[in-house]
């Protein structure tokens, strides 16, 4: 009967640390305030919906005409394929922008046959935060590219938002590294074919 006592306060104890460290875990990675600036319900719009622009409904002509009215964006140029309604519209971004859009890299968009497909934003937002948000991706990659120093490639898509994240981070991978690492927000994208199940990698190694 002793031991049985002891075992239940065991137990307590144990499942009184765990809620404990998962408080800790929500607390310090409480998404951003600024976070509904990209994410749903952005502009007024729901995802992929993006400063008023939507992939596969908004005009190549609309698109240039809310950038140039746009507060947060400098100037844009367009840099056309080899049709002339086709190409890569680029712009800077002005230093009104939320302090989660990392204007140190420009915002570009992809126009096919005169209609905007995806728009792409770097922020300063860290992936724990979009899990939060969001949660666990639908699918994705992993790859793994040695430079001057090996890194591991994540693409996570999440499907019923239309939206790819990207990171990186520098190996051997761990778990302050990868959920802070800021990403990269693709919008009107669908998973690929080949994507697979999202797996986190395994920590402290690359293989």
């Amino acid at each position: 009967m002793q031991g049985m006592r002891l075992l239940a306060r065991l137990i307590r104890l144990c499942l009184t640390v765990f809620v404990l460290i998962l408080s800790g875990i929500h607390l310090w990675a409480q998404p951003h305030p600024d976070l509904d600036v990209l994410l749903p319900d952005a502009e007024n719009c729901a995802l992929p919906c993006v400063l008023g622009i939507i992939p596969g409904e908004t005009s190549l002509e609309d698109a240039g005409r809310i950038l140039n009215d746009h507060p947060w964006v400098a100037d844009y140029q367009l840099s056309r394929s080899v049709t002339a309604d086709s190409g890569y519209l680029i712009w800077r971004w002005s230093g009104t922008q939320p302090a989660v859009i990392d204007d140190r890299q420009e915002a570009a968009l992809w126009v096919e046959d005169g209609r905007v497909e995806w728009l792409q934003v770097t922020t300063r937002i860290p992936f724990g935060d979009v899990w939060l948000w969001l949660g666990k991706p639908s699918s994705g990659y992993i790859w793994y590219v040695e430079l001057t120093a090996e890194r591991i490639f994540q693409r996570m898509y999440y499907a019923d938002d239309a939206m790819l994240v990207e990171f990186d981070v520098l190996c051997p991978t761990h778990l302050n590294g990868f959920w802070r690492a800021p990403v990269r927000l693709r919008y009107g994208v669908l998973p690929a074919d080949d994507a697979q199940v999202f797996q986190t990698p395994r920590w402290g190694t690359c293989k």
